[in-house]
């Protein structure tokens, strides 16, 4: 039998979100400078927990959110997160929501320089969680059924396991395929799965959450990869965040990060005017 299977999230269902984000990006020049531009790169390269309701923090006014971070209201979404890949302690104030193409040039940039420093900087200091989606887009077929594979690694092996597998995927060269999710594992000593992985994969028993994930992803107007949602997770599971679109270096994704953490307890809890910004990079 395969490993125990997570519940699976209700299906949002695919909203094309009318707000035109495609145009936009939060980084480029400092934390982006202008709508229309790429965050390093273009968008759409062409310790451990379950995700779920346990942060209990109130809705923040995103009307107050956007004048503080200086970022259009419009570009502030809200999505869900339930038994999702994620590193950090469910009390962390912020969440970082990743959806990412495992052979998008971008993403994997992303997984090799910027992401181990948000680890060591806000997910292992308590500050942030980080939250991985699957969301399929340069790499088509090959790219659903690498996320097919991941789901069904991450289920039998744990968060711990599977987070070191998925960024050495993402570092290795040529496609990411299911196959060299099952040669890592076996490199990791971890051939235990191999068989129950092979079943899981070719039962498609993780579909529903892929497709989840990619639909979850088009409601907010996600069309390429990488694409984050940088927000505040409600006690019922929802996020309000900002979108951002494509990879950036580690100082830029801070710069924002500190802001947003700056700005939490007075948006949250008080009527107080805003504090001084931090920056002036978004």
């Amino acid at each position: 039998m395969y490993g125990s299977t997570r519940s699976r999230k209700a299906s949002i269902g695919i909203l094309i979100c009318m707000v035109c984000v495609l145009q936009i990006s939060v980084f480029q020049s400092g934390l982006g400078q202008a709508a229309g531009q790429g965050l390093g790169n273009s968008a759409g390269d062409s310790t451990g927990t379950s995700a779920s309701a346990q942060a209990h923090y109130p809705l923040i006014d995103i009307s107050r959110l956007s004048e503080y971070i200086g970022a259009p209201q419009r570009l502030f979404v809200n999505t869900e997160i339930v038994d999702e890949p994620t590193l950090g302690s469910p009390d962390a104030k912020l969440v970082l929501i990743e959806f990412s193409d495992f052979n998008c040039t971008s993403c994997a940039r992303f997984h090799g320089s910027s992401l181990p420093e948000l680890i060591a900087n806000y997910v292992d200091t308590g500050k942030m969680r980080f939250v991985y989606r699957d969301f399929v887009g340069v790499g088509g077929s090959i790219s659903l059924n690498a996320s097919l594979a991941g789901n069904c690694l991450h289920d039998q092996v744990g968060t711990d396991d599977y987070f070191p597998l998925m960024n050495e995927l993402y570092g290795s060269s040529g496609r990411k395929t299911m196959n060299k999710f099952l040669e890592l594992a076996n490199q990791q000593g971890l051939e235990y799965v191999a068989d129950d992985l092979l079943l899981c994969i070719e039962d498609k028993v993780f579909s529903p959450e892929v497709y989840d994930d990619i639909n979850a992803a088009y409601a907010v107007g996600i069309r390429g990869t990488p694409a984050f949602i940088l927000g505040y997770e409600a006690s019922d599971g929802t996020v309000d965040g900002l979108l951002l679109l494509g990879a950036a270096p580690f100082e830029k994704f801070a710069a924002l990060i500190d802001q947003f953490l700056v700005a939490y307890d007075v948006l949250a809890f008080t009527t107080h005017p805003l504090p001084e910004k931090l920056s002036s990079n978004y």
